[in-house]
């Protein structure tokens, strides 16, 4: 499951109904990742061209709160048009919400774009040549969303100034060179798994909050939130609190400890966070600060907090 914040007026009009409020009216953007090839029943289902099955699959999400739907297919090197074909055709004769398509088949992510009715996104680029040079073309071209990683030919970086500086260096500069809006880009900084790798988590959280300095505007964030969890023992993956880190770095009603709120905001996994509407970004270094009165939590929320979301959309499937 991804997540980030609304990056415009426009957009966030186009998915009310699939968007979660909070003060300020920042705008958490759910994406339900349970349409994955690795996952036995996806496959069968695929395998098969069981509309019904990928149909409920993607319906429960959507229930559940998830404001877009990933189509993870694989590479499908054979059939990947054909798929990517069907599965969209599936999803959207049961659902409006924007999809993502999720494949390294760019003819089969071509052939998806063809197919969407609304705006999708691709899922993914990397800073790797080949892919560089070939996905962000097929993003201007067809006016897609870019989930771009802030991943190298060497793998991830550790350092939150490293994954900083690809963005900087390599995806934005190659955006930009397309034709792509920014408000189209989606930086992800690669949350990892805590089971394994949970000494480099605050890198991911770092990297978040740098974004929102060194660009005015900052550029959109994207994080996958369940990359977060993944084997982890699911009575403790509602307590996991990186996946909340990683929420407050990307939304202003909550600041570096969830205590203050900075004017900058980001995106979360596969959760966005965005602007506040009708409200112009800080400059870095701007001396703007919002602070939660004592006794009330920051976050001051409407509804469900966008970590209940984020479990409910995870456990649809």
């Amino acid at each position: 499951m991804r997540a980030y914040a609304a990056p415009s007026p426009a957009y966030c009009a186009r998915s009310a109904s699939r968007t979660t409020t909070y003060k300020g009216g920042t705008i958490m953007f759910i994406i339900g990742e349970n349409i994955h090839i690795i996952a036995p029943r996806v496959k069968e289902a695929i395998n098969t061209r069981n509309t019904q099955a990928i149909q409920e699959m993607a319906l429960a999400q959507v229930r559940a709160g998830a404001a877009c739907i990933d189509l993870n297919i694989g590479p499908q090197r054979k059939a990947g048009v054909e798929v990517m074909e069907w599965i969209v055709d599936a999803v959207q004769a049961v659902t409006d919400v924007p999809l993502s398509l999720d494949t390294t088949n760019l003819a089969a992510i071509e052939a998806g774009l063809k197919r969407c009715r609304a705006q999708a996104f691709i899922n993914s680029t990397s800073a790797e040549a080949e892919r560089l040079e070939a996905v962000p073309p097929l993003a201007a071209q067809y006016n897609a969303r870019l989930i771009a990683l802030t991943m190298a030919k060497e793998g991830i970086p550790v350092a939150a100034e490293e994954r900083v500086a690809i963005a900087m260096d390599k995806l934005i500069p190659r955006a930009m060179e397309v034709g792509i809006p920014m408000e189209n880009l989606y930086i992800d900084p690669l949350v990892l798994t805590v089971a394994g790798t949970q000494e480099y988590v605050p890198n991911a959280v770092e990297a978040i909050r740098m974004f929102k300095q060194v660009m005015d505007p900052a550029p959109m964030t994207v994080v996958g939130l369940s990359n977060v969890s993944n084997s982890v023992p699911a009575e403790n993956r509602s307590q996991c609190t990186t996946r909340t880190r990683c929420i407050r770095a990307m939304i202003p009603a909550a600041g570096p400890a969830g205590k203050g709120a900075g004017p900058r905001v980001g995106g979360l996994g596969r959760t966005a966070g965005s602007a506040r509407r009708g409200a112009p970004r800080a400059a870095a270094g701007g001396s703007e600060k919002r602070t939660a009165p004592r006794g009330r939590s920051s976050r001051n929320r409407r509804g469900p907090s966008a970590r209940d979301i984020a479990d409910r959309v995870a456990n649809a499937c």
